[in-house]
């Protein structure tokens, strides 16, 4: 990347970044309910917003707005209080980064099949349909989060749709852009400088 910033795992927009070999620190906001990160204090101008959407490449772009409304995430509210498009990124990022860090096993291990449901209708709406089929496939094999009382054809299975995922990971943050592109009237409202306002 020219920027300089890179996110970390995999090229998939979690976390943290990794900018001029340092790893940044995000500014601490109060904690409201169960956060699930830490965000970017304040606003972001529009044309910025409209770069990022537009002109900035994919893995960039998606990692740079999740940033932004990585502050506002409760994971014990409704749709993780962001707006319908940000919650369906932050979903398919978070199953690709849990992928893409221990496969399948490690994700139905963090996250059980809770958000399964959830993450598989988003990956639909963000065109992402072999990884929805991928997330459907390995609920079927995990019948509970112990992943160690697993039978071998089921391990096998799993690390056969973790494969599977590693030859794609490169089209996810262009399909999650694709679909934050879509929804952009909703991404970002509250850090959002509109001009007139």
């Amino acid at each position: 990347m020219t920027s300089g910033i890179e996110p970390l795992s995999h090229g998939i927009a979690m976390g943290g970044w990794r900018v001029a070999g340092e790893l940044s620190i995000w500014a601490k906001r109060k904690p409201v309910g169960r956060r699930m990160g830490k965000g970017r204090e304040g606003q972001i101008a529009e044309a910025f917003f409209q770069r990022l959407l537009w002109d900035t490449p994919a893995v960039e772009a998606v990692a740079t707005l999740a940033q932004f409304w990585a502050g506002r995430l409760q994971d014990d509210a409704p749709q993780w209080r962001v707006s319908l498009p940000e919650y369906q990124a932050q979903l398919i990022l978070v199953y690709a980064g849990e992928v893409g860090n221990g496969g399948h096993a490690q994700f139905c291990m963090n996250r059980g099949r809770g958000d399964a449901v959830a993450t598989i209708g988003a990956l639909q709406a963000a065109g992402l349909h072999d990884w929805a089929d991928m997330l459907e496939a390995a609920c079927g094999c995990v019948a509970s989060a112990d992943i160690w009382a697993m039978a071998p054809a089921d391990l096998a299975r799993l690390h056969g749709l973790d494969l599977r995922a590693y030859e794609t990971f490169s089209t996810v943050d262009a399909q999650v852009l694709t679909m934050l592109r879509a929804g952009q009237d909703l991404v970002l409202r509250p850090e959002r400088v509109l001009p007139g306002m």
